[in-house]
């Protein structure tokens, strides 16, 4: 008993250290982006980095998985761990930024509490981490319970499998790598907007698989537009968290953000179970697609308040035409709000087409 007992212990010890560690990593990386990418090349660099993170998550797990049952898995640690060494010879040689000649911070209050009083100096600091909580809200309110609303309708396991680890994970990726030359393409104050009024419009795709019931297709297209979207709008959104970062203190202000932006969907859960108890599958689809209007508002130097309050207003347009159409059946609405947009991304004149994310905020 006392065996087991250490041996519990020292498998929590390893995995807070192995978290903790990766989680130091991810940071790690995530400020060199910030440092070394030039604006012409971080949508592209972003976009690919998430698309190939998550590709290797699902590969090397699922290969650890199938090695360890060839070997064992004190070989597949090993082997895992060895993977890291070529790799060092990646970062010895990767190219410094020019933040590697500053002088390093002189105290710990400069290191850490700097960055945090030096944000919220900036003009309508809160409204900008408030749209970094909000932009992706309504997605993960909707994403949270994908799998069992779709156990529910009544698809088997299979169809569930087959929708969300093969269908949406390949949509993902695609996405993701999509919308971060999208937003390279496009400028990242169109694509912010556009791709939110996508993700409003994908969440369609289930009120529609709600009315239907079990139609594979339909399930099947649901699943892949919205993984699709996601996936987008996780790319423009990743472009506009690097250039809200200062480079003097990009490490920590960077670890920030990305915290904010990952805390909606760690709430998500138990909320949303609630709300489909109270007012049913469609009914919550419908109101996700509502709530997408929420982050309409903020303004900041290197997106500016033009771009975010007109693409905030077209969301808003996106979700109230799918709201008043839907008496008429979820396909003509869907319809209905996919000419709108597609009319006013084309045709929406823009007052400052430099300020749409072409040129990052100059740095203090």
């Amino acid at each position: 008993m006392t065996r087991r007992r250490n041996t519990v212990w020292l498998i929590g010890a390893l995995t807070l250290a192995i978290a903790f560690a990766s989680a130091s990593q991810d940071i790690v990386i995530d400020a060199y982006a910030v440092e070394v990418l030039r604006p012409d090349e971080q949508g592209v660099a972003v976009g690919a980095r998430i698309a190939l993170y998550r590709a290797a998550m699902f590969i090397a797990g699922g290969l650890a998985i199938s090695l360890a049952g060839l070997w064992s898995w004190p070989a597949v640690f090993v082997g895992l761990a060895a993977v890291y060494l070529p790799l060092m010879l990646v970062t010895r040689w990767a190219p410094a930024s020019d933040a590697d000649r500053s002088p390093p911070p002189s105290s710990l209050r400069d290191a850490v509490w700097e960055p945090f009083v030096g944000f919220l100096r900036v003009h309508r600091a809160i409204e900008i981490l408030a749209f970094v909580v909000l932009y992706k809200l309504a997605d993960n309110l909707a994403g949270a319970l994908v799998r069992p609303f779709l156990v529910q309708v009544g698809f088997n396991d299979f169809d569930v499998g087959v929708a969300t680890a093969t269908i949406g994970l390949i949509a993902t990726l695609a996405g993701t790598f999509l919308g971060g030359m999208l937003t390279t393409a496009f400028g990242l104050g169109h694509a912010l907007w556009a791709f939110g009024a996508l993700q409003i419009l994908s969440n369609f795709g289930y009120v529609a698989v709600a009315a239907v019931g079990v139609y594979r297709p339909l399930m099947y297209a649901a699943m892949g537009f919205e993984s699709l979207t996601t996936g987008m709008g996780t790319g423009a959104f990743s472009v506009l968290l690097l250039r809200m970062t200062q480079k003097r203190f990009s490490a920590t202000q960077y670890a920030l953000f990305s915290s904010l932006f990952a805390l909606p969907r760690l709430l998500a859960g138990p909320v949303t179970g609630v709300m489909v108890d109270a007012i049913g599958w469609r009914d919550f689809f419908l109101f996700t697609m509502a709530v997408e209007r929420i982050p309409a508002r903020p303004g900041h130097a290197s997106v500016t308040r033009e771009v975010l309050l007109n693409g905030g207003r077209t969301m808003s347009l996106a979700a109230y035409l799918a709201l008043l159409a839907v008496g008429v059946g979820p396909f003509p609405a869907f319809a209905l709000a996919a000419v709108c947009l597609a009319v006013v991304a084309i045709a929406r004149p823009w007052k400052s087409p430099q300020d749409l994310g072409a040129a990052p905020r100059s740095e203090d």
